[in-house]
């Protein structure tokens, strides 16, 4: 055990508040940021309970959680927020009391640690209010946005996909090749190509037909957002607007025009019918007018529904002309200059900016784009009054009637929040990839020196011993016979000592006869340790496992029998090693207490360290841990765990 002075530097070192009372309540110690909660100094506070320094009640309450640690016998957490005496800080913290003992297991006291949460608290309520507000943005969106691979197929829809398409977004996921499958025979050959031209990093925006459930054909304008290449696979971000009501009219109004000439030949060829062709060109006329007007009206509404789009999205939308000024932005990228409409239209980036080199840089790059007459899709940081963000903009050349480029059309999307989310995940992932490297750097130094005590000074005494015996049949001295005899039953403990401690840091059955004989060697060593009987049953079937891999799964195991001996409160479990395909399935059950607790897949949830670090040992070699427990009904862990293959 560590001494007094030991522990109270290891107080002193600790920034978070930490103390420690006697199973009475009664302070034994306590760091600096403690005595800043109190506004006491250590030798104030040694001796006295919470009823010298906070109301009864609060003592009271401190009190009932200390003795509530020492009956579970294990840490409890809990929430409150502490107020500092030094300073005024008031902040949302987790204390976590722990009942400490000595190595008889005689009850020491209770240790308590304060950490604080209040930012982490915050930060999940920020996040949450994020995702409501995109939510919101998704179903107010007057179009499809969807996710889409070019070898899966649909990945997400919007929630508005069932009001265009009669498909709810759960039966196109279910079915991700049906939106393909939909689209018009004559049209497929344009789809196709658009999603081949994703794999050169270019965008794509065409019209096509796709079948209603009802069956009908509706003519969508798609256009791609964003793109991310992965390993050979392409996966593209759209929006696809029904522009069913567009092409009717065009069609109508290509129709009429059709009538139009054809009934003006008539009028030049028969001369003779002049009246009779006037009255019917006059009619003909009326009845054109009248679907007109109706196309205009119909033109106005998606010009509306354009509107809506632009006036609801977050993304930033412009039109500019041939030299860079604004024709048209819509109300984000006019919040994000921090200017009205009428004071951005006419004006160039040049003039937005407070710092005239960002604008010029800007201005170059789309006069290349539009000189080449290329679309292009750039990560950019720009400034904001909030300070700078990332966008991901799309900028493509607008055409006149005669091809000609007369402008500038961009889209732009924020990306902050979803980079600094990667960055984020990246740092995680990069923590766990350290933490796997400890746990076979461990391996690797238990089989080390596990060698060594074997090969080395495992030999070294058994020779001393051999040595020890020719040493006592030279001399029949009685004195000296005893003091050689207890100096061999010295060396047979020690021997005894290094054999047992070699086999507990690494188990030589595992490394010469594989998994199966040490994990049926381990069973036997809990009954005769633990007075546990583990059943290990093993369905025969080869499992070929390299040794770093053997000792993950073996130590799993381990670790989770060592929690049924204390947890479980039972004398029995059961054991199964099987193959299935290329993977190793270990399952590990007992009859014991059981929790509420059920883990699938991807987390161990639980307060145990050991549980989260067989996890993420599984997870690093592509496995995966299932727990599932009910309480008074046992426990059943499930490891899936890949085997080598040739």
């Amino acid at each position: 055990m560590a001494s007094g002075r030991q522990i109270a530097a290891l107080f002193r070192m600790i920034p978070e508040p930490v103390w420690l009372k006697d199973p009475r309540g009664i302070y034994l110690a306590g760091n600096a940021r403690f005595e800043e909660l109190y506004g006491v100094q250590e030798a104030e506070l040694l001796g006295k309970t919470d009823y010298d320094f906070v109301s009864a009640d609060e003592a009271a309450s401190y009190r009932s959680r200390d003795l509530a640690a020492i009956a579970a016998g294990k840490p409890l957490r809990n929430e409150e927020w502490l107020t500092f005496a030094v300073g005024g800080y008031r902040g949302l913290f987790e204390t976590v009391k722990t009942p400490l003992y000595d190595e008889e297991g005689v009850l020491l006291g209770v240790i308590g640690v304060a950490r604080d949460i209040t930012a982490l608290k915050q930060a999940e309520e920020e996040l949450q209010q994020s995702e409501q507000q995109y939510l919101s943005l998704l179903n107010n969106t007057p179009a499809i946005l969807y996710r889409y691979s070019d070898r899966r197929g649909g990945l997400y829809y919007s929630p508005r996909v069932e009001e265009f398409l009669g498909h709810t977004p759960q039966h196109l996921l279910v079915n991700p090749l049906l939106w393909h499958d939909s689209i018009h025979p004559d049209d497929l050959s344009l789809v196709e190509a658009a999603v081949v031209t994703l794999q050169s990093g270019r965008g794509f925006d065409i019209e096509y037909r796709i079948r209603h459930r009802n069956g009908a054909w509706r003519w969508f304008h798609d256009r791609s957002i964003s793109q991310l290449h992965e390993d050979g696979e392409v996966v593209v971000d759209g929006i696809a607007e029904d522009i069913t009501l567009r092409k009717q009219a065009e069609e109508a109004l290509q129709e009429e025009r059709c009538l139009l000439a054809m009934h003006v030949e008539e009028r030049t060829v028969e001369l003779t019918l002049a009246n009779r062709l006037l009255i019917r060109e006059i009619t003909q006329r009326e009845r054109t007018m009248n679907i007109l007007k109706e196309n205009e009206e119909r033109i106005k509404l998606s010009e509306t529904l354009l509107r809506s789009v632009t006036d609801g999205t977050t993304d930033l939308i412009f039109i500019k002309d041939r030299t860079g000024r604004f024709l048209f932005a819509n109300p984000a990228t006019q919040h994000h200059f921090g200017l009205k409409s009428h004071e951005i239209l006419g004006r160039s980036v040049f003039d937005c900016f407070p710092d005239p080199s960002i604008g010029q840089a800007i201005i170059d790059h789309e006069l290349a784009l539009m000189e080449s007459d290329r679309t292009e899709t750039v990560e950019e940081s720009l400034p904001t009054p909030a300070g700078a963000r990332s966008f991901l903009t799309t900028k493509s050349p607008r055409h006149n009637s005669e091809g000609k480029v007369i402008g500038l059309i961009g889209i732009a999307h924020d990306v902050t929040d979803r980079k600094q989310a990667e960055a984020v995940l990246a740092e995680q992932k990069h923590h766990d990839r350290l933490n796997m490297e400890l746990v076979l750097a461990g391996a690797r130094e238990r089989r080390r020196v596990s060698a060594v005590l074997h090969d080395q000074i495992g030999q070294n005494l058994l020779l001393q011993k051999l040595k020890l015996r020719m040493l006592e049949d030279s001399i029949d001295t009685p004195p000296v016979l005893q003091t050689l005899s207890e100096i061999r039953e010295l060396l047979d403990e020690s021997i005894a000592g290094i054999r047992s401690l070699t086999v507990q840091l690494c188990p030589p059955i595992l490394a010469t006869l594989g998994l199966t004989a040490a994990v049926e060697w381990l069973g036997k060593k809990f009954k005769s340790d633990y007075n546990l009987l583990v059943d290990v049953l093993d369905d025969g079937a080869p499992k070929p496992l390299d040794q770093e891999r053997r000792e993950v799964v073996y130590q799993a195991i381990r670790e989770l029998l060592i929690n049924i001996t204390k947890h479980a409160g039972t004398e029995r479990a059961k054991l199964t090693l099987a193959r299935d395909g290329e993977q190793l399935i270990v399952v590990i059950a007992d009859q014991g207490r059981g929790c509420r607790q059920s883990v699938k897949g991807g987390s161990s949830g639980g307060d145990g360290y050991g549980l989260h670090f067989i996890q993420r040992n599984m997870e690093h070699f592509g496995g995966t841990m299932t727990i599932v427990s009910e309480p008074g009904e046992g426990t059943r862990v499930t490891l899936h765990f890949p085997l080598m293959t040739a």
